[in-house]
């Protein structure tokens, strides 16, 4: 009688231990799902900010879109612009890598 009370005792730690950890697996992969979420919002700000700059500086967007070679002016303001724009995508992941441009998509 005793050896099944201790039976009985091992099957319920194993089924409480087996129920802990799937509850722990959900978890952090909520967890990782929200994560991921926020990083893409994050992104999605960012994004919304090139825009309204591009907005704000219209002179930006001409620059890309003349037919004659830009100023040297033109030029560095670009460049400095263009800098910016992958600055942000490597915060995204971590590395400016083309498999990393993606993280928010």
């Amino acid at each position: 009688m005793l050896e099944q009370l201790v039976q009985i005792a091992e099957l319920i730690g194993l089924v409480v231990i087996t129920c802990t950890l799937i509850f722990i697996a959900l978890q952090v992969k909520q967890g990782a799902d929200t994560m991921r979420s926020e990083a893409r919002q994050t992104q999605t700000n960012l994004d919304l900010a090139l825009v309204s700059r591009l907005v704000e500086f219209p002179e930006i967007g001409r620059v890309f879109s003349q037919n004659e070679t830009p100023t040297f002016e033109e030029k560095t303001q670009l460049m400095f612009w263009m800098i910016g724009q992958l600055r942000t995508r490597e915060h995204c992941s971590g590395s400016a890598t083309v498999r990393h441009f993606g993280c928010y998509a």
